[in-house]
């Protein structure tokens, strides 16, 4: 299991086991009590991974992670950051 950090974002990525690739998100109660918040922000992490897909390396599951501070980030922001962190290990291709 690998991890890399991000001002916003946890990624951990191990290789795959089964057929296809999985990736699932993450937003803890500590980001914010209430799930409609919660929810949101797994929406728009789920949004640009799958405007993404097609340049994230297939071998590898990932659990994508919210911080607390992603509550104030712009949609942008956390696009340009999540390409960021898979092009600092090795997930992004272009």
């Amino acid at each position: 299991k690998k991890q890399i950090f991000g001002k916003h974002i946890i990624i951990y990525f191990v290789p795959i086991k089964g057929v296809e690739r999985k990736i699932a998100f993450s937003v803890g109660k500590k980001v914010s009590k209430r799930a409609v918040v919660r929810n949101s922000i797994k929406r728009k992490l789920k949004e640009i991974t799958r405007l993404n897909q097609h340049h994230i390396n297939k071998r590898y599951d990932l659990l994508i992670i919210g911080k607390k501070s992603i509550i104030e980030a712009a949609y942008s922001d956390l696009n340009i950051e999540l390409k960021e962190l898979m092009d600092r290990i090795g997930l992004w291709m272009k």
